[in-house]
């Protein structure tokens, strides 16, 4: 090497420590992915998209994510390192489209770390209220109330969340095992008892209600709704169109849920074990879950199930005169009105959805502090966030997520004062654009599945995890097919309501990211780094 070209990488070792095992790998992408997108969205898409089969678009979107969890699974065989797309598609297609890509993912990351804590917030007084409706608390229903409608409340315990997760960040992924595995018990045995209740509430879920919530109440509920506009007539009568507007609600749902674990794809031990629990088989597990979820709810309450929503959105004064509890309709509310007499389980299963959510944000701080890292170790982005401590944690990587995530529950916060006024309530597009950011790179990591035996067999040939069928990879073959089923899943995102305005916001997000790739592009050229021979390697343990 000539005196004073710096190396290829920022170090000869990246630092991290492969911790993470089998069943970490699977309960990081379950708690990455189960939250809002099931607790809520499995139940408004009723009320968004009249006549559609609900069960059947998170089936079909189900079946995509467990197709595309298996090219992920390929490739972090191939390529066991931390970065996720970034890496994969650096290595195999482009690194212009690899750094542009993640550095979409990254911005839809780093922003949703603030969002899921000071909404969590508000998902805890939900709960709160679900449990106090369905117990009688009335103390239950004040303290839910306040976390639900009160912004200095949601500032300030969605910031001891932030900051809270960022502190475990800092202790490396030891640490975060041991609370992800606290975080993750708990409302596992939620949703056993969703699971328990939905089960007994097949063909008896109007009685349980009523003697949950009081006599009468269900019929109260369905007069209300068709005195509002409710057709039963219409939401009952399939449609095609319908179900595929609602595909967007589940998408939502599993989107990211395939890639987790690649994004610390350096730091998990036998690597082929926890590539498969926490790829393949983990997104299985999603999605049994979510589609037992929904053929479930909606096997048990039918038609209940909109008129209720209906009657939240188009009456909610006068639902609130039949109903203890008249806020959102979760997933929760509809388990607990299938368990009178028993508070213990009612109480449980009503914070299921909070504390699903709650998981997501140690999760999210994985992604949104391995990317920059993955960067910087390249030489793409400030090579001082590669440095890693004695816990094997990206220390500064970690503060930036912090202040970035911090940053957004302020500006939550000042957003929800400011009624959304103005610049103020960009936050709310920010969030809007997130499944589009996250979703779009996976078609390319579809493509680099796709061709990386033959481009790269060199990747290929020693991956431990290799099928072929007359000589055609079945790395190539998952990856022809989530190309294709992750574009047509991406169009129909973008047919079904994002507005200009939200592709020029994502044109410019990718344009700054291609800044960025270009200006450090020249810099490490000037200084001597051979950036062609960097892309060809992947970087080392």
């Amino acid at each position: 090497m000539e005196s004073g070209r710096p190396t290829l990488f920022v170090r000869r070792a990246s630092g991290l420590v492969r911790t993470v095992g089998p069943w970490t790998a699977l309960a990081t992408a379950m708690s990455w992915t189960i939250g809002g997108g099931v607790n809520w969205l499995l139940v408004k898409v009723s009320y968004d998209h009249p006549g559609a089969n609900v069960p059947l678009a998170f089936l079909v979107v189900g079946l995509a994510a467990i197709v595309t969890a298996l090219a992920y699974t390929y490739l972090l065989m191939a390529m066991p390192r931390t970065g996720g797309d970034y890496v994969y598609i650096s290595r195999t297609i482009n690194p212009l489209l690899g750094f542009v890509l993640s550095w979409g993912y990254w911005i839809a990351t780093a922003i949703a770390v603030g969002t899921i804590a000071f909404w969590d917030v508000w998902y805890w007084g939900l709960s709160l209220q679900i449990a106090g409706g369905a117990i009688g608390s009335q103390t239950l229903l004040r303290i839910g109330d306040l976390l639900a409608t009160s912004p200095e409340w949601m500032l300030a315990l969605g910031t001891a969340i932030t900051l809270g997760m960022g502190l475990v960040s800092i202790f490396g992924l030891r640490a975060y095992s041991r609370l992800i595995w606290v975080l993750f018990a708990i409302p596992v045995l939620g949703s056993a008892a969703f699971f328990w209740a939905m089960i007994r509430g097949l063909g008896s879920a109007h009685a349980l209600w009523d003697a949950t919530f009081g006599a009468g109440t269900w019929d109260a509920i369905l007069a209300i709704a068709r005195e509002a506009g409710w057709d039963p007539v219409a939401y009952a009568t399939l449609s095609w169109d319908a179900t595929a507007g609602a595909l967007l609600s589940p998408m939502f749902a599993f989107v990211g849920s395939w890639a987790m674990v690649t994004y610390i794809g350096g730091e998990v031990r036998d690597v082929k074990r926890s590539a498969i629990w926490g790829g393949v088989m983990a997104v299985a597990v999603i999605a049994a879950y979510m589609v037992s979820a929904a053929f479930l709810l909606y096997g048990a309450y039918g038609e209940f199930v909109s008129a209720y929503t209906y009657a939240f959105f188009e009456a909610g004064d006068r639902l609130a005169e039949v109903m203890p509890y008249s806020g959102r309709p979760m997933l929760p509310l509809f388990a607990a009105g299938l368990m009178p007499g028993q508070p213990a389980l009612q109480l449980l299963v009503a914070l299921m959805a909070a504390l699903w959510l709650l998981n997501d944000v140690p999760a999210f701080y994985l992604v949104s502090t391995r990317l920059p890292f993955a960067w910087s170790f390249d030489r793409f982005f400030p090579e001082s966030l590669a440095e890693v401590n004695r816990y094997g944690s990206p220390t500064r990587a970690v503060l930036l997520a912090t202040v970035l995530g911090q940053l957004s529950v302020v500006w939550w916060y000042a957003a929800e004062k400011l009624h959304y006024v103005g610049a103020i309530g960009f936050i709310n597009t920010l969030d809007g654009l997130s499944t589009l950011l996250w979703w779009f790179p996976s078609v390319f990591g579809g493509a680099a599945a796709t061709v990386l035996p033959f481009i790269r067999s060199d990747l290929y040939e020693r991956s431990p995890l290799r099928h072929e069928v007359a000589g055609i990879p079945l790395m190539s073959v998952a990856g022809i097919a989530t190309m294709v089923l992750n574009f047509w899943l991406y169009l129909s995102l973008i047919g079904s309501g994002a507005a200009i305005s939200d592709m020029l916001w994502i044109s410019l997000f990718y344009g700054a990211g291609a800044a960025i790739f270009v200006g450090y592009m020249v810099y490490n050229r000037r200084r001597g780094v051979d950036v062609r021979t960097l892309f060809h390697e992947i970087p080392p343990t």
